[in-house]
């Protein structure tokens, strides 16, 4: 178990189910990847939080045992994943915020020159 108190975490009824909906993982490792923090269990206890948490212990057994990556090294992999998928979100509101922006053509324009730029400049030095 987590030293966490259990007010704070999903009941066990809810990750027991949610484990047995995700192949390959067992409740010790779903309470071990919880205690090494890999794998929040606060938040929102309804259909969404639990996809959201049967998704992530879905992404460390892939991790784990489809790519080969050490239970040592999972923290890392995690981490890299999770800070690509945070850029992911924030490009994409940059770039629902041109599309609503009045002149959003010549702002996707502004921003490609740019980014063009910027990218000849680090492949020259």
């Amino acid at each position: 178990m987590t030293d966490q108190p259990m007010e704070e975490l999903l009941s066990e009824t809810v990750l027991t189910a949610v484990v047995a909906q995700t192949g390959g993982v067992t409740i010790a490792e779903a309470h071990a990847w919880i205690a090494r923090g890999l794998v929040r269990t606060r938040g929102r206890d309804d259909a969404r939080g639990r996809a959201a948490l049967a998704g992530r212990l879905a992404l460390i057994r892939s991790i784990r045992d489809d790519l080969g990556v050490e239970d040592a090294s999972l923290d890392l992999v995690l981490d890299l994943i999770d800070k690509l998928r945070s850029q992911a979100e924030r490009l994409a509101c940059l770039e629902a915020a041109i599309d609503e922006a009045p002149d959003g053509d010549a702002l996707r324009r502004a921003a490609a020159e740019i980014f063009r730029r910027r990218l000849a400049g680090d492949a020259q030095g």
